[in-house]
């Protein structure tokens, strides 16, 4: 006694929905400056717009985000034991190295750097 079980099945239907979202240029520099990607901001257009301050000021701040994020694994490696400790002193040569990187940028900026503003303008800007 041998019955055949057949089971239908109704066809299904997946709808798939795709957003494809857009940013706008000061949005991308954003984005990177806040994930850290100081090698890629040096390419950005917007970047490259700005004024020789202000890209002193954004390279800074994608600088202070990496090394934010390398210390939190840097807390991580040191929390794992000695087994970790070669890892550990890597990062933390990183560490060092970005934070002279950023230091000289700074450095080199206002020791060298252009006074754009009070040239172009030819008026004397008083700071209080």
């Amino acid at each position: 006694m041998s019955k055949d079980l057949t089971v239908s099945a109704d066809p299904v239907t997946v709808y798939k929905q795709t957003t494809i979202q857009t940013f706008s240029s000061e949005e991308e520099l954003s984005h990177l400056v806040k994930k850290g990607e100081w090698e890629l901001i040096l390419a950005n257009e917007t970047f490259q717009k700005r004024s020789a301050e202000s890209q002193v000021q954004i390279f800074q701040q994608a600088i202070d985000e990496r090394i934010v994020l390398l210390r939190k694994s840097l807390y991580y490696l040191i929390n794992r034991g000695p087994k970790q400790r070669a890892a550990s002193m890597g990062v933390l040569q990183r560490i060092r190295k970005l934070e002279e990187l950023r230091d000289d940028a700074i450095k080199t900026f206002y020791e060298k750097g252009p006074r754009a503003l009070a040239e172009k303008a030819g008026v004397k800007i008083e700071f209080y």
